[in-house]
């Protein structure tokens, strides 16, 4: 009998799911931490993830019954799948790497999510909140602390002073740290308002929201501007509603509004006539090159396939183009970013994704067969995803591990099944389905279904877990190297470390610092060899192969350096810019190459390369000074304009002399050197000049 009782007992009733629940809670506590998308950052949360859908299908195999998931529900997921597929399958290792991993994350928080919705109150999140806010204003603190705060953050990172020390984290980043704090604040604020929580507990959790509310103006960005209208416009609609709903009286309700829209007039009137500084403050969102990045976004994107370019594709499709000295990691624009990641298929389904979860948040709010604690949940549920969804336009939001944690349990708690009349999705006439026949009451999963799910628990597992073993390595290697540095270990040892950590994560950021922290000869074959790993794994960056390019002309293998150019270069090759000066080094290369033919008493063909070279110096491309691939502080090939204007005047003096003595150019060198390879690059420049 015991055994039958027990059979009959929901997941979410079982102790099996508060542990899930509550190691979950910690690890999104612990993610605002890592605020970036680094695949180094997803190892030690994923194995946390791995733990939570273990206990989870543990419980479901003890015969726990499982909610059934909603059609929108399996819409969701099934739009995961598309992206994760699509991240697995991208062409650049790292970023592959970087987004599976948070669509992994993704995918846990989701379903837990849509779990939650099925639990009376709303006290366990708002108590999670409250927790995260007090402990990110103790890590706005300890960060000033960097040898308190460098070792518990467990976000190992590359860089010359070792791993964990640049401020990127959420204690750091003002426009997720100032989005965060006015959002959880106000969820809390709205929570207490609408629930009337006015005991102990809820006056303290007042009174953290109201601290994250204020504390979000210190972060000094203008993200918390736009959203606390927000929250406040779409907060009195839902209010209203929400008292509708219960059959409670409206007036104090319409009074606050009325207040409240007083206020913005007066605001808005004030600062049109009294000085704009609100107004530019709010227009003067063009910080980090926005409006550059995004129009370079755009034209990426009228390019891409359906299904894009493949994961963080900003990367390497907008960065060749851009000409200003700082690289742009995001298209700071999260649909943007997924048009040129993921195609138009891929934007589509975002789109798609936040209107359904809207209709189906909304729907639940109108029923009458839904409890006034979930109404409430719900509604925090639906001001976070508009917000975030919002804030999407103009950052990078969704490839922070937090806010995906937090946006995507806000989506399941949308999609969340309730008991509803039986009505189509889409059937605006009966989203409040009131009181008639035919209600059908929430069940829990039974037999193909339950099947189906652990069948996605379990396919969960062996993914999330088989991402922690690909990165474990590297996130190791990364904390060995923190420790060389924190040794004092000699600049030779530090850099042979970086090239011997590339196999096992193929980053170009540990091939730039491997280079800036090397103070003698840099060993050129060695750097050759992890030049190859990275670019074979990362074939689009060719910031690396511009720099295996100049690597192999630095040991005077110039045709070696040609054919990388001609495989890795699409087309003619990108406008050459400051942060990718390839005309640059490729117009070097082949004054160089024609140098070494000259040597070897080949005046034809060195006559020929003289020409080519002195063509691309003419057209003036080749004259930017010489910044390095990536990081723009640092300069790793000598020689800026001056240099390369003697180039320019030795390779035309080189030129005119063989003309002088008859010589015929052999032109034989721009023919494919390889089968099936493509010819000499860069015929622009063929008629440039002249």
């Amino acid at each position: 009998m015991q055994q039958e009782v027990k059979a009959r007992k929901r997941l979410v009733d079982s102790k099996a799911w508060k542990l899930a629940m509550l190691l979950l809670a910690l690890l999104w506590v612990a993610a605002m931490s890592a605020v970036d998308g680094h695949a180094s950052s997803f190892m030690p949360a994923g194995w946390v993830l791995v733990a939570v859908l273990g206990v989870v299908v543990l419980g479901v195999a003890m015969g726990y019954k499982v909610v059934r998931m909603s059609l929108s529900g399996w819409f969701c997921l099934g739009v995961g799948v598309y992206y994760a597929v699509c991240s697995m399958l991208s062409p650049s290792l790292v970023e592959g790497w970087v987004d599976s991993g948070l669509i992994f994350g993704g995918f846990v928080f989701f379903l837990a999510g849509v779990y939650a919705g099925q639990v009376n109150g709303s006290g366990g999140v708002a108590a999670v909140l409250c927790l995260a806010v007090l402990a990110n204003f103790a890590g706005m603190w300890l960060s000033n602390a960097t040898d308190l705060s460098l070792c518990w953050v467990g976000r190992p990172d590359i860089s010359l002073c070792g791993a964990n020390t640049r401020n990127t984290t959420l204690f750091i980043y003002k426009n997720f740290a100032g989005l965060f704090f006015m959002l959880s604040g106000m969820l809390l604020v709205w929570r207490v308002v609408w629930e009337r929580a006015y005991t102990v507990r809820g006056l303290l959790s007042l009174a953290v929201g109201v601290a994250a509310v204020v504390g979000s103006f210190f972060c000094r960005t203008r993200v918390v501007w736009l959203a606390l209208p927000l929250l406040l416009g779409l907060g009195i609609m839902l209010w209203i509603l929400l008292r509708v709903m219960n059959k409670q009286r409206v007036g104090t309700c319409l009074a606050v509004a009325g207040a409240l829209i007083a206020v913005a007039v007066l605001v808005f009137f004030a600062d049109l006539f009294l000085g704009h500084s609100l107004l530019d403050m709010l227009l003067g969102v063009d910080t980090h090159l926005r409006f550059l990045i995004w129009g370079d976004a755009l034209r990426a994107a009228s390019e891409a396939p359906l299904h894009g370019f493949g994961a963080a594709a900003t990367q390497w499709v907008i960065a060749p183009e851009y000409g200003e000295w700082e690289l742009p990691n995001y298209a700071h624009n999260d649909y943007l970013q997924a048009w040129v990641d993921y195609g138009f298929v891929g934007v589509v389904l975002m789109f798609g994704t936040v209107l359904l979860l809207v209709v189906q948040g909304v729907r639940a709010l109108m029923s009458e067969h839904v409890a006034a604690e979930r109404r409430c949940k719900v509604a925090l549920a639906l001001l976070c995803v508009v917000c975030v969804a919002a804030a999407a336009f103009t950052d990078f939001v969704w490839h922070s591990f937090a806010l995906v944690g937090m946006t995507a349990f806000a989506a399941g708690v949308l999609a969340s099944p309730f008991p509803q009349a039986p009505c189509r999705l889409f059937d605006f006439r009966n989203w409040a389905p009131g009181s008639r026949p035919g209600v059908r009451p929430l069940r829990a999963q039974a037999g193909l279904g339950k099947c189906l799910l652990l069948l996605l628990l379990a396919t969960l597992c062996y993914g999330v877990g088989a991402q922690c073993c690909k990165l474990y390595k590297g996130w190791a290697a990364q904390w060995e190297y923190h420790s060389l540095v924190k040794q004092g270990a000699p600049s030779a040892e530090q850099s042979a470390f970086l090239l011997n950590a590339v196999p096992d994560y193929p980053d170009t950021r540990i091939l730039d610092y491997y280079v800036l922290s090397a103070t003698g000869e840099l060993d050129w074959p060695a750097f050759e060899r992890s030049l190859r790993c990275a670019l074979q794994n990362n074939p689009r960056q060719i910031f690396t192969a511009t720099m295996l390019a100049d690597v192999l002309q630095r040991q005077g293998r110039f045709a070696e350096a040609e054919q990388v150019y001609r495989r890795y270069y699409p087309g003619d090759g990108p406008k050459n810019c400051l942060q990718n000066c390839w005309a640059t080094y490729y117009a070097t290369n082949l004054y160089r190459w024609a140098q070494q033919s000259m040597s070897q008493g080949n005046a034809p063909r060195a006559l020929s390369l003289f020409t080519y070279a002195e063509r691309i110096f003419q057209s003036g491309t080749a004259l930017h000074p010489s910044l390095p691939y990536r990081s723009g502080k640092h300069t790793w090939v000598d020689g800026g304009t001056p240099e390369r204007k003697r180039f320019f005047a030795h390779c035309k003096l080189d030129a005119a002399t063989l003309r002088a003595v008859g010589i015929a150019p052999d032109d034989s060198w721009t023919a494919p050197m390889e089968q099936n390879g493509k010819p000499a690059l860069y015929r622009r420049f063929q008629n440039d000049g002249k």
